[in-house]
């Protein structure tokens, strides 16, 4: 029955992208805007293959190229990749792996990656950590074009950043959820310590790297401390900032991709650092986020990336794939199975939101398909 579901709520929502006009989705970029769908569109049509999502697919990516040369839209002046030209690097790199792109966008791209190197540096400077938003997510983009000499550029800038200042990692914005030091992998630690060790995985002999790495562990290790919320045991603080001089450590208990106990520990699990840190036991805080199921002590309401069911789903499959142990597994199944009730009932807080990767149905849709190996990796854009 469930397979049902998910092959008929697939094939609703890619029907409904067929007939869309892409010129109204007024963002251009990866996680909100048309390159989400390009994204979306290239994994899903590895199950359900079909003309129509290449056709859709490459008049889609044409628009996104005019509005980039064009110079009109926020794309092109944006370096991030929740909405900028790293976000259009990723997709493009995608796109040639997946043989739907060959070399004909590469000078232009060439241009775009000395822009964004300097745009990281900029950022870094300024002390914006933020994955979505700010360095981080350049050097993911500059790792996984293995472009290892721009990616030791920015990691030389964060070492020296981090040496200089007293609290390492501390994001320069007044954005509530993002500023200060946050933990999450939107915006925080746990998505550095991601990127370092894909970048270690290439290059394990760069000391500078390794030192970066030895402090997100020291920083995770210093913060880990057990507290309360409406009868659920917590670990770590959603982020710590300072306000009117003095520190202010902010904590929910929200169950999420975004910024959760769930999410540090699976770049824990992803990281493999597990097995020697003495204060964190990530199978211990993992296995008490499986107790939350409630809205109040999850704060899920639909089935979105960000911190909706299928973030919480994938994150599970994740730390499953890799441990074998069967909580884990029913904790996937059991976000899985939501997510799939979810779209059912075409329930979505921010209906506006019905195109957006991270917000919307395209990466929920791919969360309920993930079973598939065919489209195994389609989540590492998320970190997972």
């Amino acid at each position: 029955m469930k397979n049902n579901s998910i092959e008929n709520t697939t094939k609703k929502f890619n029907d409904y992208l067929y007939h869309y006009d892409f010129n109204e989705l007024e963002d251009d970029g990866l996680f909100e805007g048309k390159l989400g769908i390009v994204y979306y569109l290239t994994y899903i049509n590895k199950i359900y293959e079909d003309e129509k999502n290449t056709s859709t697919l490459y008049e889609i990516l044409n628009l996104v190229l005019e509005n980039i040369s064009s110079q009109k839209k926020f794309i092109s002046v944006s370096p991030c990749i929740l909405s900028g030209l790293s976000g259009f690097g990723v997709m493009a790199h995608e796109l040639k792996k997946h043989q739907l792109l060959g070399d004909e966008l590469d000078n232009e791209i060439s241009d775009i990656n000395d822009y964004l190197l300097d745009k990281a540096i900029i950022h870094v400077q300024n002390n914006v950590f933020d994955y979505l938003g700010g360095s981080m997510g350049i050097l993911y983009y500059f790792i996984l074009i293995k472009d290892l000499k721009k990616a030791d550029i920015i990691i030389h800038e964060i070492y020296n950043n981090i040496n200089t200042q007293k609290l390492a990692f501390y994001n320069n914005t007044d954005d509530l959820y993002n500023k200060g030091l946050n933990f999450g992998l939107a915006h925080g630690i746990s998505a550095i310590l991601h990127i370092i060790d894909l970048y270690l995985n290439k290059n394990p002999e760069n000391e500078q790297a390794q030192m970066i790495r030895a402090k997100c562990i020291e920083i995770l290790s210093a913060h880990c401390e057990e507290y309360m919320i409406d009868h659920s045991k917590l670990y770590f603080p959603y982020n710590k900032f300072l306000e009117n001089d003095q520190m202010v450590i902010h904590k929910n208990n929200r169950l999420g991709w975004c910024n959760s106990d769930l999410s540090v520990a699976n770049t824990l699990y992803r990281s493999g650092t597990v097995s020697h840190l003495e204060k964190i036991d990530a199978e211990k805080i993992t296995s008490e986020t499986t107790r939350r199921r409630t809205f109040n002590t999850t704060g899920i309401q639909d089935f979105h990336f960000c911190h909706g069911t299928s973030g919480v789903a994938m994150m599970y499959k994740n730390i499953y794939d890799l441990t074998g142990k069967n909580n884990f597994r029913e904790a996937y199944q059991y976000w899985h199975d939501q997510t799939v009730d979810f779209l059912q009932q075409d329930f979505l807080v921010l209906p506006e939101n019905k195109m957006s990767l991270i917000f919307g149905y395209p990466a929920a849709i791919l969360t309920i398909n993930s079973a598939d190996k065919r489209i195994s990796e389609w989540s590492k854009i998320f970190l997972i």
